[in-house]
């Protein structure tokens, strides 16, 4: 697979999700449900490959073989260095996939991946002057604080 194909499987998932496009390939893949191009690539070969010798139907295989990607997809997640933030909130991904409640919308897209309107990421693009919580002295208000420490 050419190395073109990475940036438009994350930029297809940053839609998906309409996500801030500072957010890192793995965790928007998982965030949005998207398989990354890699894993489905692999998906796809073997698959080809299993029809002519299989003794199960075409429904089986692709079940299966989804399954297997889900587990690559699963390794490669708790091995990245990239988006530990979202890995903290979802570190299995078939959990999340599978989950038959709840939407994710722009601002769970935020907390998630901690790129949004936290003060702390702002200022990063100085797009705010300070990094600190209004409501916690000295401590910077990103995803995590806002998470666990907010009065809201």
């Amino acid at each position: 697979m050419g190395r073109k194909a990475g940036p438009v499987n994350r930029l297809s998932a940053l839609r998906v999700a309409s996500a801030f496009r500072t957010i890192s390939e793995e965790a928007v893949c998982v965030i949005s449900g998207v398989l990354p191009l890699r894993v489905l690539a692999k998906e796809k070969q073997t698959l080809y490959q299993r029809k002519r010798s299989s003794i199960l139907s075409t429904e089986e295989l692709r079940e299966e073989e989804r399954q297997n990607s889900i587990c690559r997809w699963q390794l490669q997640w708790d091995a990245g260095k990239k988006g530990r933030w979202t890995h903290r909130l979802i570190p299995q991904i078939d959990v999340c996939l599978n989950r038959n409640h709840g939407e994710v919308n722009y601002y769970l897209i935020q907390m998630l991946s901690g790129h949004g309107c936290f003060r702390a990421y702002l200022h990063r693009f100085k797009r705010d002057d300070s990094l600190k919580c209004p409501s916690c002295p000295g401590k910077p208000e990103d995803a995590e604080h806002v998470f666990s420490c907010s009065p809201f």
